[in-house]
């Protein structure tokens, strides 16, 4: 039970991590272009695990036991300070963008992992029509009209855009022929009545 439950903990910590350490990667990159002293840049909390020093800023980098959370340490970013580099002395402008850095890199990283998914998911999303040749496989819907390289646009009066959207509204039309509205050599055809493929148990039809 306990190795169960850590195949779902261990992805969730990990993921996590990661999502702090790209927010706060936006704040450290923004703090360094507007020349803003950084102190430290820590991912987790607690008790220091591990880390180093640069000799050519002076920033501590140090991972903490606790992944619960992160920090980017700022010079002059909780007290005024008159140092040229201090967070407190940058322009206005230059500390909105700073602040909003963060939750930026995250939005930024939402927005590839989605086109990363939508671009890779090829068939999954795609609407066409594809019969594979299998022997003994008469593919009642083909008989009814439907031809390989149709683009499903529309399910009765129902716009479809992917795949999973095309399998719930034929389940939801019933076990009734259906009329379906494709893209065909780039034009629009009605096909009328078309008939899927379902299954009887028990003399229940579905």
């Amino acid at each position: 039970m306990i190795d169960i439950k850590l195949w779902y903990i261990i992805p969730a910590v990990l993921v996590f991590g990661l999502l702090v350490f790209i927010h706060e990667l936006g704040h450290f990159l923004c703090a360094r272009i507007f020349g803003v002293g950084v102190n430290e840049f820590a991912i987790g909390m607690g008790p220091k695990v591990c880390g180093w020093t640069s000799k050519k800023y002076n920033t501590k980098y140090s991972l903490r036991l606790l992944p619960i959370g992160g920090y980017v340490s700022m010079l002059g970013e909780d007290e005024r300070s008159d140092l040229e580099n201090s967070f407190s002395q940058k322009k206005v402008w230059q500390r909105m963008v700073i602040v909003f850095a963060g939750p930026f890199m995250n939005f930024l990283l939402g927005f590839l992992v989605m086109l990363i998914m939508v671009t890779s998911a090829g068939k999954l999303i795609s609407t066409e029509v594809y019969y594979p040749e299998v022997e003994g496989n008469t593919y009642i819907s083909r008989q009814y009209g439907l031809q390989d390289g149709d683009r499903i646009l529309r399910i009765e009066d129902v716009n479809v855009h992917t795949r999973q959207e095309v399998v719930y509204e034929i389940m939801h039309q019933g076990t009734a022929p259906i009329d379906i509205t494709v893209l065909r050599d780039g034009q629009t055809v009605l096909v009328n009545d078309v008939v899927f493929p379902c299954e009887q148990d028990k003399g229940v039809v579905f």
